[in-house]
C-alpha cells in the first residue's frame, strides 16, 4: 500500500515565487529599514514644519531650518562630549608606552605576540574606515530621504 503524493505544477511555481519574493525582499532589507526610519522622522519632525509653515514660512525653508536646529543640537552635544573624551586619550597615549613596557617586562610577555596583535589591529583599520564612511553616507541618505518625505507630505 503505497501512498502517492501529487506536487501540481501551480504548487512549485508558486514555492519558487515565495522564496524569490523572500530573497529579494533580505537583499533590500536595508533600504527597507533605511525608509522606515525617514518615515520615523518625518513623522517627528512634521509638527514642527507644520507650525512653521503656519507662521507663513515656506515649507522647504521650515525643514532647513528644523534641520540646521536638530544638526546644531547634535553638534553641541558632540562638543561637549568629545572634549573629555579628546584629553584623556591624549593622556592615554602619552602614558600607554611606559605601562605596556612594564607590564611586558612584569609578565614576561613574548613581545612577538604582542606586536602581531598590534598589526592586526593596524589590518582592520581599513574596514572600520569604511564602516564609518558607509554610515556616514547612510546619513546622508537617511537626511535626504526624510527631506523629501517632509517636502511631499
Amino acid at each position: 500500500m503505497t501512498r502517492r503524493i501529487d506536487i501540481s505544477s501551480r504548487t512549485v511555481v508558486f514555492i519558487t515565487v515565495f522564496l524569490l519574493g523572500l530573497w529579494v525582499i533580505y537583499q533590500i532589507l536595508d533600504l527597507i529599514l533605511l525608509l522606515f526610519v525617514a518615515v520615523i522622522f518625518m513623522s517627528a519632525l512634521s509638527p514642527v514644519v507644520s507650525y512653521l509653515q503656519k507662521l507663513k514660512m515656506p515649507k522647504a525653508l521650515g525643514i532647513l531650518i528644523v534641520y540646521l536646529a536638530v544638526i546644531g543640537l547634535l553638534i553641541t552635544a558632540l562638543t561637549i562630549s568629545f572634549a573629555p573624551l579628546i584629553e584623556q586619550t591624549s593622556r592615554l597615549i602619552q602614558v600607554l608606552p611606559n605601562s605596556i613596557n612594564s607590564l611586558l617586562k612584569v609578565g614576561n610577555v613574548d613581545q612577538s605576540i604582542f606586536q602581531r596583535e598590534i598589526s592586526n589591529i593596524s589590518s582592520n583599520l581599513f574596514s572600520y574606515t569604511k564602516s564609518i564612511f558607509d554610515n556616514v553616507l547612510t546619513i546622508i541618505l537617511l537626511l535626504v530621504l526624510t527631506f523629501y518625505l517632509l517636502l511631499e507630505k
